[in-house]
């Protein structure tokens, strides 16, 4: 089965709603529009044997919504915000992305798309709760 690498969300396959394992297989930014800027990752999805990518823009350089989503993929894969300069850090990360179907706008005839919504780190992160001792514990 030829696998489609997408570079935008609007070429991503559709896939069923739901979180799935994934490991980042590149992040490149570049500019968007007159003074905007953008970040794109590629996520590999095992499980699915596809790839799918977001998009994060900053239009005039700046967005809420683009800085929080980024920050939370950051959060999820162990890396800083400003990590985003050295792409390469990026790549192999492993984490869970939280998948949701989006209907293309100038398609009449139900043409669906898959983006991710969500970032969540991946268990290989966090100790099993058998693991953990006493002595670690917060509290």
């Amino acid at each position: 089965m030829f696998d489609h690498i997408p570079q935008y969300p609007n070429q991503n396959p559709c896939i069923a709603d739901g979180a799935y394992d994934a490991t980042i297989k590149e992040l490149d930014h570049g500019t968007y529009g007159e003074d905007g800027q953008f970040v794109r990752v590629l996520f590999w999805l095992p499980d699915q044997g596809s790839h799918i990518c977001t998009c994060f823009f900053f239009p005039h350089g700046y967005s809420i919504k683009s800085q929080q989503r980024l920050w939370h993929l950051c959060q999820a894969v162990g890396l800083d915000y400003h990590d985003v300069e050295y792409p390469e850090k990026f790549e192999g990360k492993k984490l869970r992305i939280k998948v949701y179907r989006v209907a293309v706008e100038s398609s009449s005839d139900g043409q669906w798309y898959s983006d991710v919504e969500m970032f969540l780190a991946s268990s290989v992160f966090a100790p099993a709760a058998s693991e953990i001792q006493a002595d670690q514990l917060p509290f």
